[in-house]
């Protein structure tokens, strides 16, 4: 998203990249569920995203608020994180340990990704955001993703890559880049 805001048409790039981190920002209390990224499974079982549903709860939003445009332009940069991961690197998280290693590559990766990208983690919640509509997906701690956000930025160094390497990283960014100007082409159409 941080490379997006500069190739597309973004009036408020805090409230994009609000957006674009917020269908993480998730807490599930009591064994509830979020279902912040859409989550739907197709009939041969695979897991993705309802985009179709998320244009049409929020259609507008999307074209008028960048908040909204970084959600949706997420959850579209997860889909290609899904098929990338699991069908042309046949990721299998099944695995115990697996799961826990691809987050540790995802620290390990801070750094470079913070360097090369020049992301920023000065993100400032927007004013009244317990009444965006937005919350009605979920109730959004948004404060203490945030909060959390920080700590990315901090060096890390347990432990060596083990799945996700800075040219699968590249690659992700590269392809997100692409599909997210593609699909906002054909959604505005």
């Amino acid at each position: 998203s941080n490379k997006l805001k500069d190739l597309i048409e973004i009036k408020d790039v805090n409230r994009f990249l609000i957006g674009s981190i917020l269908p993480d920002g998730v807490t599930t209390n009591y064994g509830s569920k979020s279902n912040s990224h859409y989550k739907r499974i197709l009939d041969n079982g695979k897991k993705t995203f309802d985009l179709n549903r998320f244009r049409r709860e929020f259609r507008d939003e999307i074209l008028s608020d960048d908040l909204y445009l970084g959600y949706y332009l997420h959850l579209v940069q997860d889909l290609v994180n899904r098929i990338m991961v699991y069908d042309d690197y046949n990721w299998e998280p099944k695995v115990p340990g697996k799961v826990e290693k691809l987050h540790n590559d995802y620290a390990l990766l801070n750094p470079y990704l913070v360097e090369k990208y020049k992301v920023v983690k000065n993100l400032e919640l927007p004013k009244s955001f317990e009444n965006e509509e937005i919350n009605k997906i979920h109730l959004f701690k948004a404060e203490d993703l945030i909060n959390e956000l920080k700590y990315h930025f901090e060096p890390y160094d347990k432990g060596e890559i083990f799945f996700f390497t800075k040219l699968m990283v590249d690659e992700y960014i590269e392809r997100c880049v692409d599909s997210c100007i593609k699909e906002l082409e054909r959604f505005k159409n």
